[in-house]
């Protein structure tokens, strides 16, 4: 079913309730500016409706604040959300004060037209340079803060990310576009929208292709001190020299700013059937522990994702969708290491190869019965069936002549099938009292069916005012890397169980003359996440003594840690002057403790307590340009490892402001040209991720060497629409 048809329905069913509205003063322009979202129980509704707290972001927002990706319009505009890059291939996403490090965003479930993006073979999903979503296609962002595998399964513990891409009446015609983040990038872009007719049904396309490609700027990397080598009883190579120096680091280097992505997204509908597909080639650099400082390691990845969804109404109670997809993937990273235990050779610069594959091809119906034909009691359920292969390997080659030193090792190659059934339930008794109860079944022949339930309450007691009380469960299925990948220090992992959330939320929402204000509170509880053990001596001699491997150990891939989580979300917006003067406020505040075993509980590191953001804009009349400024903020964060590296005293990065000002408009003179100048200012040079070798704490290491971000630039687009 069409955006717009969904958000006229949806209006609709409220304007049947007019007239109760208009008694508790509720004004239309209040009603006009409601959001609509749909991923939070795959039907179409208003925010304040909804069983999740929930932010939309929309296309006049990405494009009126400058947002360059996914990740950037989270930090901008959203609540509850916060992004970092750790140079891997996948950007770290965190939400209410709960951040990962190294998760590469598998915490969070993204959706494209409905899609899941993330892989089989580790979890992950891109927000950032790799996620392949051009900004111009996109229609809206739904951010759902909170458990949502009741209705997705794996993966949706933080939330979920839903993208939706342009009708062809929002983007028709042929455009062209230019972006470069002066003078360290370049991104042209093209794109086509167009509605037809076709065998006697309406149709229509919409699609953009972009390329990327940065190629600086230089960053400087702070030096960590390894020392001497115990085994040659020489300085550690950390570089191509011939003689090591012990130290890595120290110096200016642009080979951790080096992006390059090609992409192509759309959609195309057909009377009931719709297509969505999404091609994606980029290269990212890496973050490897103790590969050689200044070499270029990257990650090549590929995506091709395809979905054919069908949409009818079949009679006047039931309402049907389906869709089969497939979904494959790839990574292939390159780094070199010269560093003794990576590199047995003491004479030779390695190369590392490591391959991950995946591939999802799946089939899902959901059916829905709207019993009263109001909306006022619908039953939901679904089936849905995958069928997932994955496969990996890494091979170790001698940097200079190509000569294998170590082959095929790493290697799993998996396949299997996973099928889930779920059921919503939703019931208005009257106006004022909204009730949902949800629950699905997930069956992964890896470990145990897993169920995710989720009640939830919603009371408007008063005019403009919704009090919501919500509980669910979430989970996150164990990757294939860490169900089955191993090498000589790390035996596969045995019983990997998924990682597990319990959640309870309740808000209050008070709409008025346009204007909106949230205050929620939440708690959480999450157990059995999957980290690395660390095996002690004697573990590791066992291990050889009972034939479990033929080298000592060293970690091994768990079940492990949980964190207890809560704090309070709260944002304001508005608008006045026939909406052409915009604000917003979003603020959450949070605790977030890990507890290991054996350990007492400490603060999750590079998870901040407080974070949020703030924008305005004012849309000028006529030609005259929109001026418009976002802002970013966070408290200090404590550093990757901080509490088991065993620094003294803990280190912390200081606390980041990002200021985000942006001038976009037509270009008089040319008629179909426009433009947009951005620009960004970070008051802080460092994420709170460690790059480099882990070095213990020492004399020439109080604090690990972090990864370094580009603070300032300036960024100009034009488009010309034909």
């Amino acid at each position: 079913m069409r955006a717009h048809h969904l958000f006229l329905g949806t209006l609709a069913a409220l304007l049947v309730r007019a007239p109760a509205a208009a008694a508790d003063g509720e004004d239309l322009a209040g009603l006009l500016n409601e959001t609509v979202v749909t991923a939070a129980t795959q039907t179409a509704e208003v925010s304040h409706d909804a069983p999740a707290t929930s932010t939309v972001i929309t296309s006049d927002a990405l494009l009126k604040y400058g947002a360059r990706t996914v990740g950037e319009a989270l930090d901008l505009l959203a609540l509850g959300t916060m992004s970092g890059s750790d140079l891997s291939a996948f950007s770290d996403l965190g939400a209410r004060g709960v951040s990962i490090a190294g998760s590469s965003g598998e915490h969070f479930l993204i959706l494209v037209n409905g899609v899941r993006v993330n892989d089989v073979v580790n979890g992950a999903a891109s927000v950032g340079r790799l996620s392949g979503m051009p900004i111009e296609l996109i229609d809206h962002i739904e951010v759902i803060l909170g458990p949502g595998s009741v209705l997705y399964g794996s993966n949706a513990m933080l939330g979920v990310i839903s993208i939706v891409t342009k009708e062809a009446k929002a983007f028709s015609g042929a455009r062209v576009g230019i972006e470069s983040e002066i003078p360290t990038s370049i991104r042209p872009w093209l794109g086509f929208g167009q509605s037809f007719e076709l065998f006697g049904s309406r149709g229509e396309i919409s699609t953009e292709i972009e390329y990327f490609k940065q190629w600086g700027p230089s960053l400087y990397v702070e030096p960590a001190y390894g020392g001497i080598d115990p085994a040659t009883n020489k300085p550690y190579r950390y570089t191509f020299s011939p003689v090591g120096t012990g130290v890595w680091g120290g110096a200016d280097t642009s080979t951790l700013s080096q992006y390059e992505e090609s992409s192509m997204l759309g959609r195309a509908r057909l009377g009931k059937f719709e297509l969505t597909y999404d091609a994606l080639l980029g290269k990212t650099p890496t973050n490897v522990v103790a590969s050689d400082f200044g070499t270029e390691g990257h990650s090549i990845y590929r995506r091709l994702l395809v979905d054919l969804g069908y949409a009818a109404q079949l009679t006047s109670v039931v309402f049907l969708k389906a869709h089969t997809f497939v979904n494959a993937g790839d990574t292939n990273t390159t780094f070199y290491s010269s560093w003794e235990p990576n590199c047995p050779d003491p004479s030779a610069n390695c190369r590392f190869n490591s391959l991950l594959e995946s591939v999802v091809e799946g089939v899902e119906a959901t059916p829905s019965f709207d019993w009263f034909k109001n909306g006022t009691l619908v039953t939901l359920v679904g089936a849905e069936a995958e069928r997932r292969s994955g496969r990996s390997v890494l091979n170790d080659f001698n940097a200079a002549t190509g000569a294998p030193v170590l082959l095929s090792y790493g290697v799993f190659d998996h396949k299997d099938v996973a099928v889930a059934a779920y059921a919503q339930q939703t019931w208005d008794p009257v106006r004022w009292l909204g009730l949902n109860a949800a629950g699905r079944l997930d069956y992964d022949p890896r470990f145990n069916p897993v169920f995710s339930p989720r009640l939830a309450l919603r009371v408007d007691p008063w005019s403009g005012g919704t009090l919501k009380a919500i509980y669910s469960h979430a989970f996150r299925a164990p990757s294939f890397y860490e169900s089955y990948f191993s090498y000589p220090l790390q035996p596969t992992s045995v019983g990997l169980r998924p990682e597990y959330e319990e959640s309870f939320e309740g808000s209050i929402e008070q709409r008025f003359a346009g204007q909106k204000i949230l205050f929620g509170a939440f708690a959480t509880h999450w157990t059995d996440l999957i980290s690395y053990y660390q095996f002690t001596a004697q573990e590791s001699a066992q291990y050889v003594a009972n034939g479990k491997a033929f080298l000592p150990p060293a970690y091994i891939e768990r079940n492990l840690s949980s964190i207890k989580n809560w704090g309070f979300n709260a944002a304001f917006e508005g608008a006045r002057v026939s909406n052409a003067f915009q604000y917003g406020v979003n603020l959450t505040a949070a605790l977030a403790f890990q507890q290991q075993p054996g350990a007492a509980a400490t603060p999750l590191d590079v998870s901040p307590r407080v974070f949020g953001n703030a924008h305005v804009s004012y849309d000028l009349p006529g030609d005259l340009p929109t001026i418009a400024l976002a802002l970013s903020a966070e408290t200090a964060r404590p550093f990757q490892g901080a509490f088991t590296a065993g620094y003294e005293p803990i280190p912390y990065s200081p606390p980041q402001l990002i200021i985000h000002p942006t001038i976009s408009g037509p270009i008089p003179a040319v008629r179909g040209l426009s433009y947009r100048v951005t620009a960004f200012y970070a008051t802080t040079d460092r994420e709170p991720y460690r790059i480099g070798p882990a070095l213990s704490p020492s004399a020439q290491n109080t604090s690990p060497s972090l990864v370094p971000i580009d603070r300032a630039r300036a960024v100009v687009s034009l488009t010309y629409e034909f």
